[in-house]
């Protein structure tokens, strides 16, 4: 059922240049978001590089949209976007990240006149200039985290909440899982990226007593380019489409996040710790406050070391009978903290009367 018939003009730095191969996490999340809302009865007018037109086409989101399809990048793209909607009538700017590629839309928009409200979600920490960028508007700011919401309460905006979930979570269920051999244990997400932790993961599970590794298995999922040289009992999959990891998780029994924060917060949410909760499966995380956060009603343990993760993947091992408790409890705190819901978001911040 629809709740709204408003025009909103969605607004996502990524969408205005060619899309990534292959698409990851939050371009996947917008694209869900997009469904989400053409099905509730929202328009769209989305400013989109020619380069997405067989995406939009196969997440049937081409034809139900206005896209307004834009083909050079940078200034030149931002140019073509804001001789577009100059005259374009829309009553929401929803702002799909943060991004200083913006900034001109963001100062510009608002001379057009008119009562027009901006949602922002913000998934990544915004710069001093973002943030400024933002005070021409009466700004609603959803971030999701603690830290990314800072900056904008400590500049006095008004609305800023905490507020962000996974898609599709009923796709992430456990199944009874007995005691068994190999012992799986999985690291996921985007592992090309060092910041991921694989290699932290490859070393604890090399420090494993040799009795307990001979019994268990590493699988590292995964990779555009899966490394060649892996250990014995480690196993580097190849790309991972996002319809196949929720059977996948199921065949796991213990969830790695070994991810590091180098100059900046790299993990900002987690999706990657939320469907391995959600799945049942017991987690050992590096001790960064995405994961203490989510890990905060049980659910699994936190390492800061190498010597540490490989201790706690040896005790969890050899103790299969923690493992339904373990996931027990941090499958109730997915479901009730981390599932998103978008009617629910719409009926929250972009509805002019937030319930």
């Amino acid at each position: 059922m629809a709740i709204s018939s408003s025009t909103v003009l969605f607004l996502e730095k990524v969408l205005l240049r060619p899309p990534p191969d292959p698409l990851r996490g939050v371009e996947l999340f917008n694209l869900h978001l997009l469904d989400d809302l053409l099905h509730l009865g929202y328009r769209l007018l989305i400013p989109v590089h020619t380069g997405w037109k067989s995406v939009f086409e196969s997440r049937g989101i081409l034809g139900r949209a206005t896209c307004i399809w834009l083909s050079p990048r940078g200034l030149k793209g931002l140019i073509a976007t804001w001789g577009a909607l100059r005259k374009t009538s829309f009553d929401v700017v929803l702002v799909a990240n943060v991004g200083n590629g913006l900034i001109p839309l963001l100062l510009a928009l608002p001379r057009r006149g008119g009562q027009v409200r901006l949602v922002l979600i913000a998934h990544r920490e915004a710069t001093s200039r973002f943030v400024a960028a933002l005070r021409l508007w009466p700004a609603c700011v959803v971030a999701v985290n603690e830290k990314i919401a800072g900056p904008f309460r400590t500049s006095g905006f008004k609305r800023v909440s905490v507020d962000y979930g996974i898609f599709d979570a009923d796709r992430f269920f456990p199944e009874p899982r007995a005691a068994r051999e190999p012992v799986r244990f999985v690291v996921l997400g985007a592992l090309d990226n060092a910041w991921k932790g694989a290699d932290t993961a490859r070393a604890a599970f090399a420090q494993l007593p040799g009795a307990v590794r001979a019994r268990c298995e590493l699988h590292l999922a995964s990779y555009a380019t899966p490394p060649r040289d892996v250990e014995p009992g480690v196993v580097a999959h190849p790309w991972m489409p996002a319809a196949a990891i929720p059977a996948f998780l199921r065949a796991m029994d213990i969830m790695l996040c070994p991810s590091r924060d180098e100059r900046v917060m790299r993990e900002t949410f987690s999706q990657v710790i939320v469907q391995g909760m959600l799945t049942g499966l017991p987690v050992i995380a590096s001790d960064l406050p995405i994961f203490r956060g989510k890990l905060d009603r049980g659910g699994g343990h936190l390492f800061q070391s190498v010597g540490e993760l490989s201790r706690r993947m040896a005790a969890l091992a050899e103790n299969p009978a923690l493992w339904p408790e373990l996931g027990a409890q941090g499958r109730a705190t997915a479901l009730d903290r981390y599932v998103w819901d978008t009617a629910r978001f719409a009926a929250r911040y972009i509805e002019p009367n937030p319930t």
